[in-house]
């Protein structure tokens, strides 16, 4: 038992003693999901000190609930009585009280015989915010890896290969190959990190008008507020599809044609967000003491509102990017997009649906499922930061 102190290490301990007994087992489950590594338990018997509280029983049912370390403190008399059906409970640690023992090295010999930490597997822990930290980590690297390994293929990587055309999903081509055999995994890779790019791009400078317009609105008085919900109602009011297509028809399509026509249609939801959020900083104290002062809207805007709407734009603008991505696959499916030579993914779908009546489904499955697992990747990336950043659910 004595082999948990060779590791150093700050470990949280809680205590039932403050807990709910009428949920109790759920309150157990709740530490863990916390990332406690111990559960203390303070059994007290009336005569060592005035309180009672529980014994082997209640250990003895809430063992089951959790495998966490259980720190077993002993406020009774004579605790050596008692070692053996404490440890048989599921104590893995136990500690007493020396003026309570008649014998203290009997009883401390007592407790090194029960050894319940000797073979037991002390793991580090990882609670919600750790796991949330690591998703975070894990999609982020995904992210980055398509992206780089999307740059780096060029068309030497393409080529055609009449011999294999048509070729199914098989090891030597996970995604089969295409109507002039060339090999459908590169080219979605390289189709998706053309839609990332492009989404970037475009989430952006979405998050950028977001910013000014939600900071501008509330701080500049009511006239210039009400332009700005004025402008994010027509925004709405319009499908976003339509608006972008007509968009990049009046630009000439092509790569600059979509990102500025998804830049101006995906700003308006995280305006909202960020609109409402100063609107309250606004009223705050430290907001009005500063107007007191004589310090102009942009010093405000810039020293007390940014710093703390930082939070939904970083929420926000990741949260886009699934949208953007989707537009731009959606408008270039369509023909309105980028042009056929590139190998997007709404290139890749609208070249692969004359083929799929003739039984070639892998023509389209892959590249649209990838499209479809890369956007909720990032979405729950977004999720995750907006859990992480939010103190009520960074913990749970």
């Amino acid at each position: 038992m004595t082999k948990i102190t060779e590791k150093k290490m700050n470990c949280l301990s809680p205590s039932i003693l403050s807990a709910d007994f009428s949920r109790l087992g759920e309150q157990i489950k709740e530490l863990d999901e916390a990332g406690a590594q111990y559960v203390h338990i303070d059994v007290m018997d009336g005569m060592f000190v005035p309180s009672i509280s529980f014994g082997m029983p209640v250990i003895r049912a809430i063992r089951a609930c959790t495998d966490r370390i259980f720190d077993v403190h002993l406020m009774i008399e004579e605790p050596g009585r008692y070692i053996d059906e404490f440890a048989e409970a599921g104590a893995d640690l136990i500690t007493v009280h020396a003026e309570s023992c008649r014998h203290l090295d009997r009883t401390i010999e007592k407790i090194k015989e029960k050894g319940q930490l000797k073979n037991k597997k002390l793991l580090i822990n990882y609670g919600a915010r750790e796991r949330t930290i690591f998703w975070i980590t894990v999609f982020v690297i995904l992210f980055a890896d398509i992206l780089i390994w999307g740059t780096f293929i060029g068309e030497d990587n393409l080529y055609v290969d009449l011999l294999n055309k048509f070729q199914p999903p098989s090891l030597d081509h996970l995604f089969g190959t295409d109507w002039v055999g060339r090999d459908m995994l590169t080219r979605t890779i390289k189709g998706l990190s053309i839609s990332m790019k492009i989404g970037i791009l475009a989430t952006l400078t979405s998050t950028i008008i977001a910013v000014l317009l939600g900071i501008i609105g509330p701080t500049f008085g009511k006239k210039v507020d009400f332009i700005v919900t004025w402008l994010i109602d027509l925004v709405l009011s319009v499908p976003h599809t339509l608006v972008v297509i007509l968009i990049s028809i009046a630009m000439g399509g092509g790569i600059k044609g979509i990102v500025v026509g998804v830049s101006l249609t995906h700003w308006t939801s995280l305006t909202r967000v960020i609109r409402a959020e100063v609107m309250q900083i606004m009223e705050s104290d430290y907001t009005k003491i500063a107007r007191n002062f004589g310090k102009s809207n942009l010093y405000i805007a810039k020293e007390h509102i940014l710093p703390h709407v930082i939070p939904q734009i970083i929420v926000g603008a990741v949260l886009i990017f699934p949208h953007a991505i989707l537009h731009e696959a959606s408008v270039t499916f369509l023909g309105f997009g980028l042009p056929p030579h590139e190998p997007a993914i709404g290139v890749i779908l609208s070249e692969s649906m004359k083929y799929l009546t003739s039984g070639d489904w892998w023509l389209a499955f892959f590249p649209g499922l990838s499209l479809v697992l890369v956007s909720m990747m990032v979405d729950r990336i977004g999720k995750n930061i907006e859990k992480l950043i939010n103190p009520k659910t960074a913990y749970k």
